[in-house]
């Protein structure tokens, strides 16, 4: 029973890095999911600036 769901999960974790090794398999793809990720990055770090921001309005 154990043995059976380790193989599984390895499957899963096999399937993910399939997955992700199929977006970055042309120079394309990787570009824009890459872009991607990091106008992502920007926003969030973008809203974190912005929330902290008006937490220091609002402790004056």
């Amino acid at each position: 029973m154990r043995f059976s769901r380790t193989v599984s999960e390895l499957g899963v974790g096999l399937g993910k890095a399939h997955n992700v090794l199929f977006f970055f398999s042309s120079p394309q793809r990787f570009y824009s999911v890459s872009l991607l990720i990091i106008k992502w990055l920007f926003f969030f770090l973008r809203m974190f600036q912005t929330v902290r921001h008006l937490i220091n309005l609002l402790k004056v």
